[in-house]
C-alpha cells in the first residue's frame, strides 16, 4: 500500500472529492489492511472510506498552488463572497474564526434562532485547526456566536490580508 496524503476521487454521481488520508487512527489502520483508505474531507467535517485503487494522489508544490489547495481556496473564496453578500450581523452563511496554534479554526453559521446559533466547522486553514470549545460545531448561545461573527467582520474590513487565502493584493495592503 502506498503512502498517501492529499488525494482526490470520484464520488457517487461523478462529483470530484478532495481530502487528506488518515494514516494513523486505529480505524484507518484496520481499513488499510483491506486496501481501503479513511479520508478526511478537505473542507467539511466528513470522513469517507474509499478503495485505494479509486484515489489519485495530488503532489504538493511549494512554488505554485497544487490542485488540493486550489480547491480549498475556491471553497473559501465562495464562502467569503457569500458571507459578504449577506450584509452585517448574525445570519446563516456568515463566517467566523478563532485563533488556534499558528492558524485559525473556521466555522460557518448554519442556523440562527432567538437564543441559539448553529455553526459547522470548515477546513479553510491548511492545518485544519479546531477550536477547543467550538469543536466541529454545534448549537451555541447566540450572543457568543454573534460576537465572533462581528469580530471577523471587523478584521476582514480593516485587515483583509489576515484571511487564510488572502489575494496577493490583499497581502500587499498589510
Amino acid at each position: 500500500m502506498n503512502d498517501h496524503y492529499m488525494v482526490k476521487w470520484e464520488g457517487e454521481g461523478g462529483d470530484t472529492h478532495y481530502g487528506t488520508v488518515d494514516a494513523y487512527s486505529e480505524d484507518a489502520q484496520e481499513l488499510r489492511e483491506r486496501k481501503v483508505l479513511l479520508i478526511d474531507d478537505a473542507v467539511l467535517h466528513l470522513q469517507y472510506e474509499v478503495p485505494e485503487a479509486s484515489v489519485t494522489d495530488i503532489p504538493f508544490s511549494w512554488s505554485q498552488p497544487d490542485e488540493y489547495t486550489s480547491y480549498v481556496t475556491s471553497a473559501f473564496n465562495a464562502a467569503v463572497a457569500r458571507a459578504a453578500s449577506l450584509g452585517k450581523g448574525l445570519k446563516p452563511g456568515k463566517l467566523l474564526r478563532t485563533q488556534v496554534g499558528d492558524g485559525y479554526a473556521w466555522y460557518i453559521v448554519t442556523k440562527v434562532t432567538r437564543t441559539q446559533a448553529n455553526i459547522e466547522w470548515r477546513g479553510f486553514c491548511p492545518d485544519h485547526w479546531y477550536d477547543q470549545v467550538l469543536g466541529a460545531g454545534g448549537s451555541f448561545d447566540r450572543s457568543i456566536i454573534a460576537r465572533l461573527v462581528q469580530q471577523r467582520e471587523y478584521v476582514y474590513k480593516h485587515q483583509p490580508q489576515t484571511e487564510a487565502f488572502a489575494t496577493k493584493e490583499q497581502q500587499d495592503e498589510g
